[in-house]
């Protein structure tokens, strides 16, 4: 019987995963990538199951290991899989609680609630854009004007976004494959190497390298055009999660 749930392949994931395997807790962590769960280290007290579940596999997951509680570190960005854990849990009866990444909105920045608007928006202009809004997003910026010259991205070193990247025929010489978080010293080294003007960013905040990257991108004298965060429900800081494990 696991006695928590953890879904999440996120840094806070990652850190919540080393604090159950710590304390010894029966533990499964879901996470949706192979990549993602060469990350996680697996333990006698902590199991991960890798593979996207939609709504009823989770509520069957729920039902077959009567977790105590289910934690929800998703990324803040992944607004549907956040609704389909938290359907799964009211459906199981299973406690359910939620990571809140803090935010970290500044002055000076462009803020778009949605994907259309900031397409509209790059379109008005000439500008080389990098974009660090992941690979699902690679696809719609093909919606740019003159894209492929245009339009450098930073995605996940997996298949999965190199393919999507080729789908919408972005140019070998603009796919950058890395992980993250980057310093300000190798932000700033790509955002001169591409000549971008534009940084297309979500507000990742502290977890995500949210500071470096657009210190970086003032540095260079880039424009910032952040997409907002989906609303949620509110949660709980990561902080106070870690604290209750420890008197779990």
């Amino acid at each position: 019987m696991a006695e928590i749930f953890l879904f999440g392949g996120t840094s806070e994931g990652r850190r919540i995963a080393a604090k159950l395997n710590e304390k010894k807790i029966p533990s499964i962590v879901f996470v949706a990538t192979d990549y993602g769960g060469d990350l996680l280290e697996e333990s006698e007290t902590l199991a991960k199951q890798t593979g996207r579940l939609d709504r009823e596999a989770m509520k069957r997951e729920m039902l077959l290991h009567r977790p105590e509680l289910v934690i929800d570190a998703t990324h803040p960005y992944a607004e549907q899989v956040s609704r389909e854990i938290e359907a799964a849990c009211d459906e199981s009866a299973t406690s359910y609680l939620r990571i809140d990444r803090e935010g970290a909105v500044e002055k000076g920045e462009l803020y778009f609630e949605n994907l259309d608007q900031l397409i509209v928006w790059l379109n008005e202009g000439e500008d080389i854009i990098f974009s660090t809004l992941g690979a699902k997003s690679v696809g719609r910026l093909s919606e740019v004007k003159n894209y492929q010259k245009r339009v450098w991205v930073r995605v996940l070193p997996m298949q999965a976004s190199l393919e999507l990247c080729r789908e919408a025929e972005i140019p070998p010489s603009h796919i950058i494959c890395m992980q993250g978080p980057f310093t300000k010293e190798l932000n700033t080294a790509m955002f001169r190497t591409s000549e971008a003007g534009i940084l297309l960013t979500k507000d990742s905040g502290g977890a995500g390298g949210w500071h470096a990257k657009v210190e970086a991108a003032r540095e260079c004298g880039m424009k910032i055009a952040v997409l907002t965060r989906p609303q949620k429900k509110s949660g709980i800081t990561i902080k106070e999660v870690l604290e209750r494990i420890e008197s779990w």
